[in-house]
Order: structure tokens, then C-alpha cells, then sequence
């Protein structure tokens, strides 16, 4: 259950708690509104009337109304008390009322609440936003953010003019027809005022709506105006907006100058007076019949506001959640469709490789930051730092996510703050992931048993993962240039620091392109690219899949700690046969056959497997060692995954020649050793 204050002072708030209440039913949520105006589910007494004045009436400057003594008031607060403890809602949302707010989070019920315009800086109205979990605005989200909400604007959804009327086809405009309104809350016109209008524009017709005027249903009305007048009402702009009607706006005298400061982002799609114009001024006035409505967003702005609701009681301790795309003006189609997916709360950054203040305004409603260079890797880790949120999802510009793609992964990163997500990218005109990928799956049953060589299925064209764990691991290699490579690189360095992989079927992104072999025309081109990607990974990662066999780097996959061993020649056999599978061999003191071989030194090294030999022992099964996460054997010999160590995990037990180790017996004749007999 959700709870739904709805404001008497003006009809707006309660057409926007039904419109809001319609989206959450939709959405499978149970809503009521509690009003005290006409029309609500759990009607509240009037407590209009309070007799105190001054400190008394604002409890000092912290809120708006608190008349002391006042019966009315207190029952209509124990009606909200009483709603509360018999439902006991999973959020409430309050448009609007400072009081009211306060009072049913301090009942324990997440809240959010409605943002109004105007000079809100007051202690009372920043009480309401800084206890709110989440903040709705029923503006634009390329309205600059009010002075009064900025210290907010963490928790702040501009979802868009929210409006009740739907248009109506075949309705045609009478440009002629001119449609008044005063709006509920009154207005400062007098008839007088009117009389003159009329008087100077004879071939216009009036009709006036407000006060006793009301009609049910004003779409089709509005739809064959040729231009309205309005008051600055938020409900009133947004009924003007959806039914694209030519307006001009006269903002009212309101608290907070409310209807002032939201008229203020009308340039360009209304005409806007802060006075009522003079009667020679209406003819060309009237004659104004451009707009840009669509801008003011009410297409789904009720949805968006039950989305954002719906999501603090589904989580109202979630973690915010940001989109980082890289793009640039090749792409912009591809972008504009990204953003435009987003679901309210999720913030989006746009890297941009190039044309930026193209970008800019084509989106703006991301955060758009210029990288410095072409570097793929180095743009997303740029984006990481400009992003705000606790879970980071990367995605490329042309890399668009279906409805549900964030909701399907985000879960596993709050379940575990390690887990490295990667959602389904399917490519082309057929729709699909290539094959190999599929075979992944399969195999892995979704990465569930994911293992050492998973990190070859990490795409950060759909990669998810918390921001503590992406500092954590220091993030992509920025020194990657060029096309690919970055992704399975994290994936190595996120596997060996704990990674938990998932591979989430149902969070699906289309990328309208081919998948990469399918790109080139000529085929040599493609596998110049993809062999600089795989040079480029070899000396990064130093798996054994990441490289040729027999190929010296100055890193290591494994290093193999080698004591002093009994026996003529075995400590040299024993140090040669884990050379021979490219290991780093610790000693205490480099023997004379390996003096000028930099793979055996004193010195510790980083790598992802360590073992340590307790005996002569020498690498028999290779594949079955790799295989191992940390065992301690009787006799003291060990490996120990990076992996391990990151997660803190408990060595298992073993016999060396289970976990692919052979035994070593000396005296040796290494004569007989290099010769191979």
C-alpha cells in the first residue's frame, strides 16, 4: 500500500494524485489518497480556521501551519495516524504539506515529496525536502535546478508536467476562439479588465474558465482554442501542454511567488506577462500561435512520478544507480534513444570521445564530460569519476537497453558488492549474441560456475558493478589504446580480487550493428585489430590463455617459492620443470645454472597463483593445478590463489599429487636430465 496526500488549496494536487494513483494500480500498486478535498478515498476533516498567530502559528519558524488549539487539526492528523497504523504503507507521498510530510516519516514511512517553485528556502520547506527520500518535480529535466532544491538535487526527479487530459483525434482549432482560465485558486482579473479585452480584440471569441465557470473535462475545449490565457499553475501549464494549445501565461500573486518563478522557464514555449497587458497589446498578443509544448514533457510525467514512488517502497535504502555511456555525433540517434530509456533515479553520465557540445544538447538531461583522447578505457573511467551513483553500469551510446535492463541487474550488486554483472548484448539485424557467447552460458550456467578463465565473457558494452568495488580494483587500464581489449583485463584483475560474475539473461541491450567480425569488409582489416587487442592483453594479463606458450614476460601468472631440497641435482630439476610451465621461481639464493634467467630471483612478485613446495615436487597436470583456489598439504606445500587471499578463504586440504604435482627423488644426474634420457 501506498499513501498519497493530496493537498485542498487549488484543484492541481488532487488531478495529480489521481494520475498518479492510475500509474501506481497499473503498476500493481494499491494507492489512496487522503484529502480533503472532493473526490478522496479516506476523506479528512477541514482544519482550516486556526486562531493563532505569529510564533504560535509556525511553531517558532520551523513550519507553515500549526495553530495551537485547535481540535480540527489534531483530528485531522490522528485520521492520517490512524491510515498509517492500520495499512501500514510502503511509502507516502505528499503533495503537499510540510506537516504532513514530517509527520507520517517520523511514523516510520518512507517519503517523498511533491517540489513546488518559487522562493522555498525557508526552514519549514527544508526540513521537508532533507527528511524526503525522494523529491518529485513536475517540470522538465532541463529546467535548472531551483536554488532552494539544489542542496537536494541528489534526490530530485524532474519527471515532466503532469497532466490528466488526453488529446482527442480530429479535433481542429478555431484560431479565433480564445479560452480563458482563471484556475481554482483564484486570480487578480476582474471582469472589467476583460471587458476592455474584448473591446479591443471584436473578432475573437471568449470563453471563461474558473470559479463557478468549471468544466469536467476541458481537452477538447483546450484542443480547439486557437490560444489560451492562463494563470502559472502547475496543472493548468501542463493541461496546456498536452493538448498543444497556444498559451499566454499571467502568472498569479501566490505564496513564495510560486507562480513568478515557475514562468520563468515558459521562454519559448508561452508568452509570458508578469502584468496584466494593457488592451492595445492583446490583438498582437492573440496572434502568437507558435509553441514548443512538447518540451515541457507530459507524455508518461505521471508515470515517471509513480516510478520514482514505487521505487522508494520497493527500496527506500537502495542505492542510486548511474548509466555510463561513451558516445559521440556518430551516434546520436543511438544516444538520444539511451537516455530517453532511463528510468527516473538513475542518473547518466555521456563521455564524449568527440562533439561534445553537440552532445550536450542533444542530451540534457545527462551529464556530458569531454574525454581528452580516444581511449575507451581511460573515457570510462572518466565517466566513473563524474558519475554520482553506488552502482555504475557501463554501456556504449549505440547499446541500447530494453525497459527492465537496470532493474534485472541491480539487485545482484545490492545482494553482493562484489558481484560483476554483465548483461545479454545482442547485435545485428538478427537480434542475437554470437554463438561463443551462448556456449558460455550454457556452460557456466550463467557464470554461476564461473572460474580462473571466466574473465573472457566480461563486455563492458553491458557491465555492471558498485563503485566500491570498481576503485577497489583501480578501474580499467587507462594505458589501453584503441579498439577492445580493456573489458577482459578488468574481467582478469576483478576475478583475482574477488569478483563474484553473474550473467543476467534478462537484462537485454540491442546494439543495432554487427557483432565485431562482422564490421570490416575486408577481413585482413579485422584481425589487424584483434590481434593489436591480443598483444595488447598479453602483456597485461598473464593467464596462460592470454599468451603464447614459451614467450618471456616481465609478468607472471604463477610464482613457485622452491626451499632448499635434499638430493644431488634436485633442486635445479625442480626449479627447470616449473620454468617449463612458466612460472617465476622464488629462491633464497639463485643457483648457478639459473644465474642469468630472469624468471628465477630472490625477490617477491605479484601473480595470480602462488604456490610454495614443502618437497621436491614438480608440475605434472598443469590444468588440475590452475584449477585450485588454496590448499595446504601436510608436508607444507601450498598454493594460493590471489583470488583466495582477496576473499579471505580457508586453505582445504590435499595430498600434493591430487592437486597435479609429481614427486622429485635425488640423487639426480642432471646429465641425464638435459639429455632428455
Amino acid at each position: 500500500m501506498i499513501g498519497i496526500y493530496a493537498h485542498h488549496h487549488g484543484a492541481g494536487h488532487m488531478h495529480r494524485a489521481r494520475e498518479i494513483q492510475r500509474e501506481l494500480r497499473a503498476m500493481g500498486r494499491e494507492a489512496a489518497i487522503l484529502s480533503t478535498a472532493e473526490g478522496a478515498d479516506v476523506p479528512l476533516v477541514d482544519d482550516a480556521g486556526g486562531a493563532s498567530h505569529g510564533r504560535a502559528m509556525t511553531a517558532g519558524g520551523t513550519l507553515h501551519y500549526a495553530p495551537t488549539g485547535l481540535p480540527a487539526l489534531q483530528e485531522r492528523f490522528a485520521q492520517i495516524a490512524s491510515w498509517v497504523a492500520a495499512h501500514h504503507p510502503d511509502a507516502f507521498y505528499v503533495d503537499v504539506s510540510c506537516e504532513v510530510a514530517l509527520f507520517v516519516r517520523a511514523m516510520g514511512v518512507p517519503v517523498v515529496v511533491h517540489a513546488m517553485p518559487g522562493h522555498r528556502g525557508d526552514a519549514a520547506h527544508q526540513l521537508a525536502y532533507a527528511q524526503a527520500d525522494a523529491i518529485v518535480a513536475a517540470w522538465p529535466d532541463w529546467v535548472e535546478v531551483p536554488t532552494h532544491l539544489r542542496a537536494h538535487a541528489d534526490r530530485l526527479h524532474a519527471v515532466g508536467g503532469i497532466s490528466r487530459l488526453v488529446p482527442r483525434a480530429g479535433v481542429e482549432r478555431d484560431p479565433r476562439h480564445v479560452v480563458v482560465m482563471a484556475g481554482h485558486g483564484g486570480s487578480t482579473w476582474s471582469r472589467e479588465d476583460w471587458a476592455a479585452v474584448e473591446r479591443a480584440c471584436p473578432d475573437y471569441r471568449f470563453t471563461f474558465l474558473g470559479g463557478a465557470r468549471r468544466v469536467a473535462d476541458p481537452t477538447v475545449l483546450l484542443q480547439s482554442a486557437g490560444v489560451a490565457v492562463t494563470a502559472g499553475g502547475q496543472n493548468s501549464i501542463a493541461d496546456l501542454a498536452a493538448t498543444d494549445t497556444p498559451a499566454i501565461v499571467l502568472p498569479q500573486p501566490r505564496p513564495f511567488a510560486e507562480q513568478v518563478a515557475g514562468a520563468r522557464a515558459l521562454a519559448g514555449l508561452a508568452t509570458v506577462r508578469t502584468a496584466f497587458p494593457a488592451p492595445d497589446e492583446w490583438p498582437a498578443l492573440l496572434e502568437r500561435r507558435e509553441t514548443h509544448w512538447q518540451r515541457w514533457q507530459t507524455d508518461g510525467a505521471a508515470r515517471r512520478a509513480a516510478e520514482v514512488i514505487a521505487g522508494v517502497a520497493a527500496h527506500p535504502d537502495g542505492p542510486r544507480t548511474c548509466v555510463i555511456t561513451l558516445a559521440d555525433a556518430n551516434r546520436l540517434d543511438h544516444l538520444v534513444n539511451q537516455v530517453g530509456l532511463m528510468p527516473l533515479g538513475v542518473d547518466h553520465v555521456t563521455v564524449a570521445l568527440a562533439d561534445a557540445d553537440a552532445l550536450e544538447r542533444a542530451v540534457p538531461r545527462s551529464h556530458v564530460v569531454a574525454a581528452p583522447a580516444r581511449n575507451l578505457a581511460a573515457a570510462r573511467n572518466l565517466g566513473a569519476q563524474a558519475a554520482t551513483g553506488e552502482v555504475l553500469a557501463f554501456l556504449d551510446a549505440d547499446t541500447v537497453p530494453e525497459p527492465g535492463y537496470l532493474s534485472a541487474v541491480v539487485p545482484h550488486i545490492v545482494g553482493d558488492e562484489r558481484a560483476v554483472v554483465v548483461g545479454s548484448r545482442r547485435t545485428g539485424a538478427a537480434g542475437t549474441e554470437p554463438q561463443w557467447l551462448l556456449d558460455a552460458w550454457d556452460a557456466t550456467a550463467n557464470l554461476r560456475h564461473a572460474d580462473h578463465a571466466s574473465w573472457r565473457y566480461i563486455i563492458s558494452a553491458v557491465l555492471t558493478c558498485s563503485r566500491a568495488f570498481f576503485e577497489q580494483v583501480d578501474g580499467f587500464d587507462g594505458s589501453f589504446v584503441g579498439y577492445g581489449g580493456e573489458d577482459w583485463e578488468f574481467g582478469f584483475r576483478a576475478w583475482n580480487a574477488g569478483a563474484t560474475f553473474v550473467h543476467e539473461p534478462n537484462a537485454v541491450a540491442h546494439h543495432p550493428a554487427e557483432d565485431f567480425g562482422m564490421r570490416f569488409d575486408d577481413p585482413a582489416d579485422a584481425i589487424a585489430v584483434k590481434n593489436a587487442e591480443s598483444l595488447a592483453l598479453a602483456r597485461r594479463v598473464t593467464h596462460p590463455l592470454a599468451r603464447p606458450e614459451g614467450v618471456i614476460f616481465d609478468t607472471f601468472d604463477m610464482q613457485v617459492e622452491v626451499p632448499e631440497l635434499e638430493g644431488e641435482g634436485v633442486r635445479d630439476f625442480v626449479i627447470a620443470e616449473w620454468l617449463k610451465v612458466g612460472a617465476y621461481v622464488r629462491v633464497g639464493e639463485v643457483p648457478q645454472l639459473f644465474r642469468a634467467d630472469p624468471r628465477v630471483g630472490t625477490a617477491d612478485v605479484a601473480a595470480r597463483v602462488n604456490v610454495a613446495v614443502g618437497a621436491g615436487w614438480a608440475p605434472q597436470d598443469v590444468d588440475t593445478l590452475l584449477a585450485q583456489e588454496y590448499v595446504l598439504c601436510p608436508d607444507g606445500t601450498m598454493v594460493r590463489t590471489a583470488r583466495a587471499g582477496a576473499l579471505g578463504l580457508e586453505p582445504a586440504a590435499a595430498n600434493p599429487e591430487d592437486i597435479g604435482l609429481t614427486p622429485v627423488q635425488g640423487p639426480l644426474q642432471l646429465e641425464r636430465y638435459f639429455a632428455g634420457w
